[in-house]
């Protein structure tokens, strides 16, 4: 289990994960993980991830190379941009949407 948490106070927002691993009920701490960041810097934005770390690794690939992070100033927004994410994940990068979940907060 991951955890991912934003705040906003006065106008300035803080962003901030744990670099837990798990692997069923195996837990990896951060020391023995080559990259535990679970927040990507995308174009001056932070993008929060949970789930399989591999995700990171195709995240990073689809913003670096392929999809530009949209300005999101809705639920709306986030939800368009999902289904956009979503269809290049399953399309482009073959994950399979059945067998594990994604979540990104942005």
């Amino acid at each position: 289990m991951s955890t991912l948490v934003m705040v906003e106070k006065a106008g300035v927002a803080c962003m901030a994960a744990d670099t837990l691993m798990s692997f069923g009920s195996r837990k990896l701490s951060a020391r023995y993980v080559a990259r535990p960041e679970k927040i990507l810097e995308v174009d001056g934005s932070y993008v929060g991830l949970v789930g399989w770390c591999a995700h990171q690794s195709v995240l990073e690939s689809v913003f670096a190379h392929e999809l530009k992070l949209p300005t999101i100033a809705s639920e709306q927004d986030l939800f368009e941009f999902s289904r956009v994410l979503h269809c290049k994940l399953k399309e482009e990068y073959f994950l399979n949407h059945q067998a594990h979940a994604l979540h990104v907060s942005l």
